[in-house]
């Protein structure tokens, strides 16, 4: 028997929303939501805030840092941060929640991108590159707290911990044009480790 002690509410919510078409009759096994609960959550978005959040708080004494000068790398970032929000307004609006929820979690993508191609674990090992370091981390936070905007409507629980991780308040209550502002979250915020968002699962008979 399996229940919402291993997925939790939010990993029902975005399988159903994610496979479903409006309409249309679904299929569901449980092997598929492990699968997309793995690759999506679990990898692509648990991963992403575990590892930056352990990298704030290794390098930076689990403070947000100030950014440096950016790059073409952080303007891109936040180029798919603003393609993320209108991707989920398109599918809301289309009445395509899978596409929606694809559109935001392009973004998790990525960051984790922009995060394996500046190797920060490399950037600090050299004091050199610390300004970059910080850059670095700010930005790959910053979109973190993008995406607990953007997915707070499809999995809010999940959403209030990624934001209490980032030492932000539980819920977003701001206009989403004002919250949604690239570079908003405030240098010298002190990040939260807890366990992982989403843990990775192992499928079982």
């Amino acid at each position: 028997m399996h229940g919402l002690d291993e997925f939790g509410s939010d990993g029902y919510r975005y399988h159903f929303l994610r496979e479903g078409t409006f309409g249309q009759d679904g299929a569901f096994s449980y092997e598929a939501m492990v699968a997309r609960y793995n690759a999506d959550l679990a990898n692509d978005l648990g991963n992403l805030v575990s590892r930056t959040l352990a990298m704030v708080a290794s390098y930076f004494d689990g403070v947000v840092p100030a950014p440096g000068e950016t790059t073409e790398a952080e303007r891109a970032l936040g180029l798919k941060a603003a393609e993320a929000a209108a991707g989920l307004d398109r599918g809301v609006e289309a009445l395509d929640p899978g596409g929606a929820l694809e559109s935001v979690m392009s973004l998790a993508r990525a960051t984790n991108l922009y995060l394996n191609e500046a190797a920060p674990w490399k950037l600090a090992r050299d004091p050199v590159q610390r300004e970059r370091l910080a850059t670095v981390l700010y930005w790959a936070t910053e979109a973190i707290r993008h995406l607990s905007v953007l997915f707070s409507p499809a999995m809010p629980a999940a959403s209030r911990r990624i934001r209490t991780q980032l030492g932000l308040p539980d819920v977003e209550n701001r206009p989403l044009a004002v919250a949604l502002a690239w570079g908003d979250l405030a240098a010298g915020t002190k990040v939260n480790r807890e366990e992982a968002v989403f843990p990775r699962l192992e499928a079982r008979a």
